[in-house]
Parts: structure tokens; sequence; C-alpha cells
């Protein structure tokens, strides 16, 4: 199964002492090979070379981290539909309920000044959740093309291309306020 590649770095230090290293040498017979400098070089190269291959270890696969951006995908775009019932044009009768409820208790808190406020906050989360459902598909996208280099790759509609998913008419209409 497909992993993403690693991030960060990771240092082991090592359960054994730098002596007992010594004697492992001195039973393979390359003790004289190594001085002092040499054996703490070789130490020291040693837990970096474990903590690598702890880091391998760890690595997420790729289908794990796709299913969760899918499914997070998926939940934010049914928030953000049923909030768009607070904006004007043809609303389904459970979006205009549920996005009017939601203007009505949340403008019931103190730190809200009105119900213009809180419709004007619950407009601003349902573009909010939009884009966060498009970036997640864009992520989800990425990590499934080329789990080596995630991070590189966007995604607008059904096109797949570097870097467009940014300047997309798509990705413009959901990055304005």
């Amino acid at each position: 199964m497909a992993r993403l590649s690693t991030s960060g770095a990771s240092v082991a230090s090592l359960y054994r002492e730098e002596g007992e290293l010594r004697c492992v040498l001195s039973d393979l017979r390359v003790e004289h090979a190594f001085d002092a400098a040499a054996l703490r070089d070789l130490y020291w190269r040693l837990g970096a070379i474990i903590g690598r291959w702890m880091s391998e270890q760890q690595r997420l696969e790729v289908s794990a981290v796709g299913k969760a951006l899918l499914s997070m995908a998926k939940n934010l775009n049914e928030v953000s539909a049923l909030l768009g019932g607070a904006e004007t044009g043809i609303r389904s009768d459970l979006e205009i309920v549920v996005a009017s409820r939601m203007v009505e208790y949340l403008a019931m808190d103190p730190t809200v000044d009105s119900r213009d406020t809180a419709r004007e906050l619950v407009s601003a989360f349902q573009r909010d959740a939009r884009r966060m459902a498009h970036v997640s598909l864009v992520a989800r996208a990425d990590c499934l093309i080329k789990p080596e280099n995630a991070g590189a790759v966007c995604w607008t509609g059904t096109t797949i291309s570097r870097h467009s998913c940014w300047t997309s008419p798509t990705w413009l209409a959901l990055s304005q306020p």
C-alpha cells in the first residue's frame, strides 16, 4: 500500500552506550580502524539511521489520508449547502429552515451584535466551508496521484494539473470574501 512521504527529522538515542559499540567493533575485529572521534561519529550516525527507519515505519497510508479528506469534503459540502439557505435564490425548505434557525440562535449569543451580524457570520462560515471542502478534494487528489510528492498537484473539476487550481474560476469563486 502506498504511503505518504515523511516530513521532519528523527534521531534516535541509542539504547546502548558508546563503550558497548567499541566492544562490538572489537568482536568484529575492526576496532583498530576507529579512533575516539570516529567511534563517536559512527555512534551518532547509527542513531540517525535508526531515526530514519523509525520515521519510515510511521508513515501514513495514502488510502487512510485520502478517505479522511474525502469524508471531510463531503461533510463540509453538506454544511455549506444547508447554510446556503440564508442566501437569496432558490433553496429547499430544509436549507431555509436550518439556516434560519442557525441565524436565530446565533443572534442570541451575547457576543453577536444583531440578527444581521448573525446572518453575516453564517454566510461567511458557509463560504469558508465550501472553500475548505474544495481544498480537501485538492489535497486528496494530490496525495492519491503521487504520494511521494504531495503538495504539488491541484484538482479542479475533473481536470488534474499542477498549480492550476489556485487560479481556476472555481478556486477564485470560492476564495472571494
